[in-house]
């Protein structure tokens, strides 16, 4: 039988003992479970940067209910007030990877929002989108997709993007066919179109971070 697994998504970071508390009370419960570790650097209360970091990640993964655990049967007693990741999320995690069924966790929620990723915006004969985050190599990426660019780019490898004050001119497939140092676009494994620099951190060497404008010529 396949070992269960549950994944880990927080803002913790690893430099301090948060982390591997989640996991010790997830393995006491469970200690046939195998954690996945997606990310712990997401943004602190950034709503934006978590839902990228989920979005890129939940579809790998099979689909689950979505429920309100508020059944505090489950919880680690005493809950304290600032660590719910410890009390609340860990052991739920743990029972329900141990075979605690979803349905004694809580009530289902049915009505939901799904957050909506923001999209550029036509504006005369360009588009106008966003540096949505930086990831960890320095890349930029962009609220851009494939579908936004004009049919002509995939075909030729020539895109007019405006990222701040740089301009960015080729799209190419992989790093390894742009000119080392100078920046370029690309289709990103997420879906978005990205922006690079051959063997180097387009974010430092642009000076560029998250929130900059993008602008596309459309025409």
């Amino acid at each position: 039988m396949a070992r269960p697994i549950i994944t880990l998504t927080t803002d913790y970071g690893t430099n301090d003992h948060l982390v591997g508390t989640l996991k010790g009370v997830i393995l006491k419960i469970n200690p046939d479970v195998t954690i996945v570790d997606i990310s712990h650097d997401v943004t602190a209360y950034d709503l934006l940067d978590g839902a990228l970091t989920i979005g890129s990640s939940y579809s790998y993964f099979p689909p689950r209910t979505i429920r309100h655990a508020n059944v505090e049967h489950y919880y680690l007693q005493p809950v304290s007030k600032t660590f719910h990741g410890r009390d609340v999320f860990a052991p739920i995690a743990g029972w329900l990877a141990k075979g605690a069924q979803a349905s004694a966790m809580g009530e289902e929620i049915t009505e939901y929002k799904k957050f909506a990723m923001p999209r550029p915006k036509a504006a005369d004969a360009s588009s106008k989108g966003v540096v949505l985050r930086v990831d960890g190599f320095g890349n930029l990426i962009t609220n851009f997709r494939p579908e936004d660019l004009p049919v002509s780019a995939i075909e030729t490898g020539t895109v007019q993007f405006t990222v701040g004050n740089h301009s960015i001119n080729r799209l190419v497939d992989t790093f390894a066919k742009g000119v080392p140092g100078e920046p370029f676009a690309y289709i990103g494994s997420n879906g978005f179109i990205e922006i690079g620099v051959n063997r180097g951190n387009a974010s430092k060497s642009l000076g560029i971070g998250r929130g900059t404008q993008v602008t596309l010529a459309t025409a």
